[in-house]
């Protein structure tokens, strides 16, 4: 069984596969059931604009972000899936 860190280091490293170099930021990590297995689901947020001296010099509260939620097995660390993550509007 695997940690939630290693659940992160899973989900950043299947996101710069699929994104490229993106920055990325952890925003949620919970445990869930996907497709009937045991999961660590962790919420990123990536910038749209992932120009690393852009995002160092300007406000990361000004940069648009998305969120996605990687769905990691508890046993293999292996990621399952990934999600778009909507944000819900109280």
């Amino acid at each position: 069984m695997i940690g939630y860190k290693e659940a992160i280091q899973a989900s950043r490293g299947a996101a710069k596969e699929m994104f490229g170099d993106v920055v990325v930021d952890v925003e949620e990590i919970e445990r869930e059931k996907y497709k009937g297995f045991d999961c660590w689901a962790i919420t990123l947020s990536l910038y749209r604009n992932s120009n690393p001296l852009l995002t160092m010099t300007l406000s990361k509260g000004s940069l648009p972000k998305d969120y996605k939620r990687f769905y990691v097995n508890l046993r293999t660390g292996e990621v399952l899936g990934v999600k778009i993550r909507e944000l819900s509007v109280a």
